[in-house]
């Protein structure tokens, strides 16, 4: 009803909004208006009447609820039932929302398959389904979920969806023994199914931690050639991963190898490296070397541990600190394909020694006497030096000895003439006592020597500007090289400007004096190979005329 001061208005316009649904109505002579709505949900009704004004009324609004009254049903969930389903197959998995019977449209429902969950909205006559990969062997536990609304009381169902279970197999292992070393033989099996074979299959194998991987043929056999590399019994491990259709199995066996005779050699003692002493040998059969065995290493009752390699040679790092005899004793367990053996031997210890160089520089100068200088050393004992003993010192080809003093010093002055590389060598050969040892050092590089020729400086008539000429030669002849540089410093005074020399050795270089008195002129030349670095100066006096 439209009022206006408890008054009726007629033929007002009011605009009438229920849930978002608009209608507009009159008022008649009394101020009263209505429109026809129709409940199409449970949802209560959100009402609300505008009046814009018109003529003398000024506009108004108003609005209020319209409770519906709820009566919810009773529906059900019917699952399509299924069975004998496949591993890695892509199944529906469907059912339907009724209602008395009747179908109930656009509603969602929760599915879960073995823990996962998914969710569908039924379509006509209720219908609903999804997609689904089988991705093992257990069965399908399938629960359909729906949660209700204002109409529907929530419901749900279970089943479940048997899946096929694969076939048990077995692998049937060909035994053998009997092989020897280096030759090849077949590995080799059949794949079965409750007594038939399974063809078109892989098998994994693996002999001795080597993989190979077979297919089954005929009848289920798989064969494999493998070639005998050691001595040791072949431990063989056929595995099968199983499918769709059968369970997965595996099978494991030892092929015994036939014993071969072996022999150890021992090597002389090899080089000592400060006090550590090299032992070697070598486990052989038949003459060739065996490898990847275990040669248990004595000396002097401490025991070692050493794999041979490819070629059956072994060796053992030991450390001894005194110089009797030792006493080594090679010993091989044998295994599955190779027997025992053991071999004995024993020798006296030398000192070990070293070389040192002492001060060697790689900058000589041509013509300049270089001391060569050195020292002999035993690395036993603290470096105790080796007294009296003579020394070569090889340069390039001159050989030339001098004997250690009583701390194992050793000098020679040398004078090199020539501008090629020099190869030094300080070698001691060595005797009953001691170890040889040995030291080199190569003189890349042969400086020539460079004087730095100052000109007399001609003071000036007029003005006050000076050149100062200077003039680098090597061994009577000028240094051209564009990269050769030098400093000049007048009075201290670092001169910034072009210093390389031209044709003849020469750099010129004019210098504006600013005061009368004494000037020194300082020059240094940067080494640069083949020059040396040298240096020169000289005074001057400007007065006052």
């Amino acid at each position: 009803k439209l009022l206006s001061d408890n008054t009726p208005v007629k033929g007002g316009i009011i605009i009438i909004d229920v849930n978002g649904k608009i209608y507009s109505a009159v008022s008649d002579h009394n101020g009263y208006f209505t429109v026809n709505h129709t409940i199409n949900s449970y949802d209560d009704l959100n009402v609300t009447f505008t009046y814009e004004g018109h003529g003398t009324y000024v506009g108004c609004t108003n609005s209020t609820v319209y409770t519906v009254l709820k009566q919810k049903e009773f529906p059900n969930l019917f699952m399509y039932t299924r069975s004998g389903d496949d591993y890695g197959s892509t199944i529906k998995v469907s059912g339907k929302l009724q209602c008395y019977g009747e179908g109930v449209k656009g509603e969602i429902v929760r599915i879960n398959v073995n823990g996962e969950n998914f969710t569908a909205k039924t379509g006509g006559y209720g219908y609903f389904t999804i997609n689904y990969t089988i991705t093992g062997y257990e069965d399908l536990n399938v629960t359909f979920t729906y949660d209700g609304n204002g109409k529907y009381f929530a419901t749900s169902n279970s089943t479940v969806y048997t899946v096929v279970k694969p076939m048990t197999t077995n692998l049937f292992m060909y035994t053998r023994s009997g092989d020897i070393h280096g030759s090849t033989i077949k590995v080799s099996g059949k794949l079965q199914c409750y007594g038939e074979g399974v063809k078109g299959e892989i098998v994994r194998i693996n002999v001795n931690g080597e993989n190979f991987t077979a297919k089954t043929g005929g009848y289920g056999y798989f064969t494999i050639n493998y070639t005998i590399t050691g001595y040791e019994d072949l431990n063989v491990t056929f595995i099968y991963d199983g499918g769709e259709k059968y369970f997965a199995t595996s099978n494991s066996t030892v092929y015994t190898l036939l014993t071969e005779a072996t022999n150890i050699i021992i090597y002389p003692r090899g080089v000592i490296e400060g006090n550590t002493i090299k032992f070697s040998g070598k486990l052989l059969s038949g003459g060739t070397g065996v490898k990847a065995q275990t040669v248990t290493v004595n000396v002097n009752g401490v025991e070692f541990n050493s794999k041979t390699a490819s070629d059956g040679y072994f060796v053992i790092y030991y450390t001894s600190d005194v110089y009797e005899d030792h006493t080594v004793v090679c010993s091989y367990a044998g295994n599955g394909g190779l027997t025992a053996c053991t071999n004995t031997t024993t020798f006296k210890l030398k000192q070990s020694s070293t070389m040192k160089m002492i001060s060697m520089t790689d900058y000589w100068l041509y013509g300049l006497n270089h001391e060569l200088k050195g020292r002999l050393l035993t690395n036993w004992d603290y470096n105790v030096p080796i007294r009296y003993q003579n020394v070569s010192i090889i340069v390039n080809d001159e050989i030339f000895t001098v004997v250690t003093d009583k701390d194992g010093y050793f000098n020679f002055n040398y004078t090199g003439q020539s501008l090629d590389p020099i190869r030094i060598t300080y070698k001691f050969d060595g005797n009953v006592f001691y170890e040889s040892a040995e030291s080199n050092f190569t003189v890349e590089h042969i400086y020539r020597r460079t004087n730095v020729i100052i000109s007399p400086v001609e003071l000036p008539t007029t003005g006050n500007t000076i050149e100062i000429k200077i003039r680098l030669m090597s061994m009577g002849t000028p240094i051209t090289l564009k990269r050769s540089m030098c400093y000049i410093r007048v009075n201290g005074q670092l001169l910034f400007v072009p210093t390389s020399p031209d044709s003849q050795g020469y750099i010129f270089v004019n210098y504006t004096m600013e005061n009368y008195g004494k000037y020194t002129i300082d020059v240094e030349t940067v080494s640069f190979y083949p020059y040396s670095t040298s240096r020169n100066s000289t005074t001057f006096t400007w007065v006052k005329t």
